[in-house]
């Protein structure tokens, strides 16, 4: 998650005009990473959990967000494109999905195991219908 998490342009950027330093989310990050004190998190122990995001009160100082661009007008201030949950979600649905799917249209979705095999495996397996 870590690398994927570095690797991926999406990160959690902090507003440095709109934090009040409270430092709620340094203290509720799972990495103990010093969230209050960077503007963006590139550090491959950042996950992308969000929980600095969560515990934030202080209304758009911690974002999940695109790298910035220039913003239409000249002379305005970079911005940042925030991604909300729900999109998030939607993404890592849409990723898993064609993932699974593409799996099973090449035929990298089928198991070697004898299907006594798996039903001992699979507890209450044979109970689950559609």
């Amino acid at each position: 998650m870590g690398i994927v998490s570095a690797l991926s342009p999406v990160k959690i950027r902090r507003d440095a005009e709109a934090c009040v330093d409270c430092g709620k989310c340094a203290k509720a990050c799972p990495a103990h990473l010093s969230v209050d004190k960077l503007i963006q998190i590139r550090s491959v122990e950042c996950t992308g959990c969000m929980e600095c995001v969560a515990v934030c009160s202080t209304q758009n100082a911690l974002q999940l967000a695109l790298p910035p661009r220039a913003a239409q007008e000249t002379g305005a201030r970079w911005r940042s494109r925030v991604l909300r949950p729900q999109m998030v979600a939607a993404i890592l649905a849409v990723i898993f999905v064609g993932l699974v799917g593409a799996a099973r249209l090449t035929g990298h979705w089928q198991t070697n195991i004898p299907r006594d095999v798996y039903m001992q495996l699979v507890p209450n397996a044979d109970g689950i219908d559609h």
